[in-house]
């Protein structure tokens, strides 16, 4: 897969976001094919520096190829962002003018069934998005006690069902472990009332908890958000698309954490923690336009939050 096969989601709004100018150094923390980065290139020019991250090898394989026109401007990582303070330390990158996080996952894994993300086609119950990690969605689904299975569907997929999921899948492994997508399901599916379903489909929340979990998506991105903001120099923007509630909410609680210029508790009368406001925030939150949704469903639920480094 050489060519871009799939639509960068707000993607105007995020490329204006970043502010972009000649020379800059940006980091896009979620390369996918490089939809965006392509454009950032072009407008930060030949004295220009992109960081592009990408946890799967094959995005990277497929990006090198779609932006080989700008090869030595640009620093390829094969890294999680949340290992950004140590690429920063290993490319020897002191700060950045820009770092954009396009989170979830991309239409890539979902239109490649191999992957194990697909609802829709047969593969391996796989979900990792670096195949050199060794927990997969199978082990999950196979080997997690009861109350984790639970509390992982209920926390990370704000499923309703999540109990009853639960339970089937532990009478069903107990016969035959779960090693298909398709299987898994089938099970769900055999759960969750018709009524219920609505306008989307019945396993989605569970895949997304699963996904979640397998790649550890939460923790990383708190750790890698906080390191952005850090790593950013003074001006500089930090453009974060999400795709789920439990994703945006991080997103807002530490952007709050920064604009705020105390951390005292609420009844203390004098300020004497000594913090100081780090971000300013950049207009509201961006959400995509009905004609966008219109073109590309995949981007319905997507928030956009942007920020600029003060200090």
């Amino acid at each position: 897969m050489s060519q871009f096969s799939h639509t960068p989601v707000l993607f105007q709004e995020s490329i204006e976001s970043l502010k972009l100018a000649k020379g800059s150094v940006i980091v896009d923390c979620t390369l996918g094919l490089g939809g965006h980065s392509k454009e950032i290139l072009k407008q930060i020019g030949k004295t220009g520096k992109l960081i592009a991250i990408d946890q799967d090898e094959d995005n990277l394989q497929n990006a090198r190829k779609n932006l080989s026109e700008w090869e030595e401007q640009i620093v390829y990582a094969h890294d999680n962002f949340g290992n950004l303070r140590q690429i920063f330390k290993k490319h020897k990158i002191e700060k950045a003018d820009g770092i954009f996080f396009d989170l979830g996952i991309s239409s890539v894994h979902l239109d490649q069934a191999e992957k194990g993300f697909s609802i829709r086609h047969s593969g391996p119950l796989d979900m990792r998005m670096d195949r050199r990690s060794s927990l997969t969605a199978a082990d999950v689904v196979n080997t997690y006690a009861e109350d984790a299975l639970n509390r992982i569907f209920w926390e990370y997929g704000e499923e309703k069902f999540a109990r009853k999921i639960t339970n089937k899948i532990i009478e069903h492994r107990k016969v035959k472990k779960f090693e298909r997508t398709d299987e898994l399901v089938d099970l769900i599916e055999s759960v969750k009332p018709k009524v219920r379903w609505g306008g989307g489909h019945p396993a989605v929340l569970v895949f997304q908890a699963l996904r979640i979990e397998v790649n550890r998506e939460l923790e990383v991105l708190k750790k890698g958000l906080e390191d952005a903001i850090n790593l950013l120099a003074k001006g500089g923007r930090i453009v974060v698309i999400s795709y789920h509630s439990l994703e945006d909410r991080i997103v807002k609680k530490l952007f709050k954490k920064y604009f705020s210029n105390c951390h005292c508790p609420s009844d203390q009368p004098i300020c004497n923690c000594g913090w100081k406001a780090q971000l300013k925030k950049i207009g509201k939150l961006i959400t995509p336009s009905q004609s966008e949704i219109k073109d590309n469903p995949r981007s319905r639920s997507a928030k956009m939050r942007v920020s600029e480094k003060i200090i």
